[in-house]
């Protein structure tokens, strides 16, 4: 009995980890666009449409591999990684954008949610992080998640200025690392007889000079990664993206280190690492055979000499798809954040019979910025969705449709007319 869960465990996680993850992630897409179609009462809609397109690609590409046996975690390990082509940025691309879709379809349903029975921003947020760790390195990601968990962690405390590691202790440790670790002297870890076998010494030389160099030239691409990661984290779209998702009211640099909120910084933070990574692993050699080119011949006719290595350039492909479709998806939150929870709202009271119904004669008004609550003027702030008084003091906060107010040490709670829950009260 034993014997049997175990190899079906193993091939759930190990020999066949996609299965499982094709068929929820289609299950979990019908359901939002389901719920999407309802609330918003027509079929003829462009979100709706994009998202049921994204849909059947992503079943397309799909199918034929859910079935394929990746073997035991050793053949896994030492299977070669196959050359990155335009049909691979591709398929990366169109995986990528179905589980963008899926993000927004579930932040537009806010009226369905009471019909789950628990809050799938989290299982999204897995499917969406297993297909991109199985879509970019082509083993099982659970293998993965066991290889790379102690860099997450270091990950998440690694930033350029704000963070507990900042960008000039880890400058320091990686140019000490290249200066004195990799040197000739590190053959001397090895036994006499290892040193005889694996290298001669200008062999050895000339590949440590080869990875010291390598090495630098990839410190400029981490440096941009988490500059570009961390401007994106430190946004206001990004931090109200996460409120929207997460139903909180997290303020800027208000987060804990399994929050919700540092979860995706480490998400864009990988995202932009490998990306650098892959660049550097196309374009690093070409680079360094240039430099030396120009630094060594003293003629140009260098270049009529082949070059071994050719970059491939389709790399960029998921990175303009993936840049283009942050642009369009920037631009909705952002009109979204600065439009959404606009209007009038009444004060919730209960009745003699203690049931809750609405107050007609206490309305408080929100246009722009500014709340009016009994004469006194409020801020609201986009990204927290929290409102403040003229000290930027937290007086208050907006989830949904209900906004809860602390005045003088006076709870009030508040609903948005023609809301799902100002008519259930109403009624």
């Amino acid at each position: 009995m034993m014997k049997k869960i175990r190899s079906s465990l193993f091939s759930l996680f190990i020999n066949k980890p996609m299965k499982w993850h094709y068929y929820v992630t289609i299950f979990i897409h019908i359901i939002f666009l389901f719920f999407y179609f309802i609330s918003r009462h027509k079929i003829f809609d462009l979100l709706g449409i994009l998202s049921f397109i994204f849909l059947i690609g992503f079943v397309y590409i799909n199918y034929k591999k859910i079935n394929t046996d990746l073997g035991t975690i050793k053949i896994q390990m030492l299977k070669n990684v196959q050359r990155k082509d335009i049909e691979y940025w591709c398929t990366l691309g169109i995986n990528f954008l179905t589980y963008i879709f899926i993000f927004i379809l579930y932040i537009s349903i806010e009226s369905c949610k009471q019909y789950f029975i628990f809050d799938l921003k989290w299982l999204v947020s897995i499917l969406l992080v297993y297909r991109l760790v199985f879509d970019l390195i082509k083993i099982a990601p659970f293998i993965s998640f066991i290889y790379i968990v102690i860099p997450i962690i270091v990950l998440s405390v690694i930033g350029i200025n704000d963070s507990l590691l900042n960008w000039t202790f880890v400058s320091l440790i990686l140019v000490t690392i290249v200066n004195h670790l990799l040197t000739n002297e590190i053959q001397y870890f090895l036994s006499k007889r290892e040193r005889k076998i694996a290298f001669k010494e200008h062999s050895l030389n000339i590949r440590l000079f080869r990875i010291k160099c390598k090495i630098l030239l990839f410190i400029p691409l981490l440096y941009c990664s988490l500059l570009f990661s961390e401007i994106i984290s430190k946004s206001e779209i990004f931090l109200y993206l996460i409120n929207r998702m997460s139903n909180t009211n997290l303020e800027m640099g208000e987060n804990s280190l399994l929050s919700f909120f540092n979860f995706y910084t480490i998400v864009i933070k990988l995202m932009f690492l490998t990306f650098s990574i892959v660049i550097w692993g196309e374009y690093s050699d070409s680079i360094l055979k240039k430099i030396a080119r120009l630094l060594v011949i003293k003629n140009n006719n260098f270049h009529n000499i082949t070059n071994s290595h050719k970059p491939d350039h389709s790399i960029w492909i998921f990175f303009i798809l993936l840049l283009s479709a942050s642009m369009v998806v920037s631009r909705l939150l952002e009109t979204e954040m600065r439009s959404i929870n606009r209007g009038s709202y009444y004060l919730v009271v209960k009745d003699e019979e203690k049931n809750y119904k609405i107050d007609n004669t206490k309305k408080i008004s929100f246009q722009n910025q500014k709340i009016n609550i009994d004469g006194d003027d409020f801020f609201y702030d986009n990204a927290s969705m929290t409102i403040k008084d003229k000290n930027k003091e937290k007086v208050g906060e907006i989830n949904g449709s209900v906004l809860r107010v602390t005045i003088q040490d006076k709870n009030q709670c508040y609903v948005l007319e023609d809301s799902d829950v100002y008519k259930q009260y109403k009624n």
